[in-house]
């Protein structure tokens, strides 16, 4: 998948710059990309431009490349903008438009109206539809240089409740030559819950001629538990007039179709497929029952990232109602049985019985059996739906959680571990017995 999805990035590119060479205009390429802040300039009308790219992903946690990172912008009038983002590894599918207010007082402004939208599975994603807004603007101080920055709300759900976050933005660029340009930046995350996150954005770019450019940036990011990351990237970004111009309607067919392979093979070669099964838990309400579904979703900052999902029959519903939503620490332990289920506990909370409805899953976990392995693990519980009650167990662990060659989860993961001990340890009313 990732070798075909490489091809759709420099097919993408080489169709472009073959019709697009034949642009004589004066207007130069003035791109989104590499910056986080976005141009305050939409494109010109009838002018489609796709900037695309790869980005590698180091830190503490994970370490990935992402291949497709693929912006299309269409001019569609004086001043206005569509946007569609293409789904990648460490983003998500967008649609947006965008409206040129300046110039306004010597400064560029222009206002970004979009959403994420729920295609896809992987687990970034929210699976519903994510509103933002930005407003870009920038201006031109003189002697090459010129400031911009960008104030942004997205409205995002996480753990199916919106977190508001606000992200500033300020970017410094100097001019190099007349192809060239380096910029630095400053950007910030500020969530209505959880901590904030902080970058330090470092790049520079070059035009090959005044329809393409080539760039390079990297990016250090402190999170509000002192974790670091740093992200490195290549773009390759082209422009101008394809609608109603040199380049005939069935160009756009063309690249419609090389767009489409990236976005359906990420629907067909679903790592994260959801296993249907039936559960007993034995939980501090008392023993339920019901239907429920397994999701393994490969994430970039985990090592662990799967949810269990539990719809509770008749008989356990009434019961179910009193469970609560939690969050905590807790050594995980799964065992593989012999007639094909596993059991799952959770010592601070409890422990349950999983059967899946697949016989080719059935037979795979009959084959490792009597297999066990304990790991330490933060669990959150949500209520999903209470109608039918629906109750999800998001089971997550970092790499750093974990010291394979010690055989011992980190002093960070125990203390916090111990503060689930505290609380949840025993649920007599008197405490622990003596």
């Amino acid at each position: 998948m990732r070798w075909r999805l490489l091809v759709f990035t420099l097919l993408s590119v080489e169709l472009n710059r073959t019709g697009l060479a034949q642009d004589t205009g004066d207007n130069e390429i003035v791109t989104d990309r590499p910056d986080i802040t976005e141009s305050a300039i939409v494109v010109p009308t009838a002018s489609l431009q796709a900037e695309n790219g790869a980005t590698w992903k180091g830190g503490r946690h994970a370490t990935g490349l992402d291949i497709c990172q693929s912006l299309i912008r269409l001019g569609v009038g004086e001043g206005y903008e569509l946007r569609l983002a293409l789904p990648s590894r460490f983003e998500g599918f967008s649609l947006g438009l965008k409206r040129q207010l300046g110039p306004v007082r010597g400064f560029d402004v222009s206002l970004i109206v979009a959403a994420s939208l729920p295609v896809g599975s992987i687990a970034r994603y929210s699976h519903r539809v994510d509103p933002f807004l930005k407003i870009p603007w920038s201006r031109e101080v003189g002697h090459g240089w010129s400031i911009g920055g960008m104030q942004s709300v997205f409205w995002l759900t996480e753990d199916g409740r919106r977190n508001l976050t606000w992200e500033p933005t300020f970017v410094l660029e100097r001019e190099l030559s007349r192809s060239a340009y380096a910029f630095a930046e400053y950007g910030g995350d500020y969530p209505q819950r959880g901590g904030s996150k902080q970058t330090a954005h470092f790049g520079a770019a070059y035009k090959i001629g005044s329809n393409s450019q080539v760039d390079l940036h990297f990016r250090f990011r402190t999170l509000a538990d002192n974790a670091r990351s740093i992200l490195r990237g290549w773009l390759f970004l082209s422009d101008r007039p394809v609608v109603g111009k040199e380049v005939p309607l069935k160009s756009l067919l063309l690249m419609a179709l090389l767009l489409a392979p990236s976005m359906f093979l990420r629907a067909d070669d679903d790592p994260d497929e959801i296993e249907p099964c039936t559960f007993v838990a034995h939980t501090p309400v008392g023993t339920l029952s019901g239907a429920c579904a397994t999701q393994n979703i490969p994430t970039p900052d985990f090592q662990e990232y799967w949810k269990l999902t539990l719809t509770f029959d008749e008989q356990s519903a009434t019961l179910a109602a009193r469970l609560q939503p939690d969050y905590f620490y807790d050594v995980f332990r799964s065992q593989s049985l012999e007639d094909g289920s596993s059991t799952l506990i959770l010592p601070l909370w409890g422990d349950f019985v999983v059967k899946p409805d697949s016989p080719e899953y059935l037979a795979e976990i009959q084959a490792t059996a009597p297999l066990y392995e304990t790991r330490p693990h933060e669990i959150t519980i949500s209520v999903v739906s209470t109608a039918p009650l629906t109750v999800e167990f998001l089971f997550t662990e970092y790499s750093t959680d974990f010291d394979v060659a010690l055989r011992s989860p980190s002093a960070e993961w125990m203390i916090k571990y111990l503060e689930s001990f505290y609380r949840l340890g025993t649920n007599r009313p008197d405490g622990f017995s003596k």
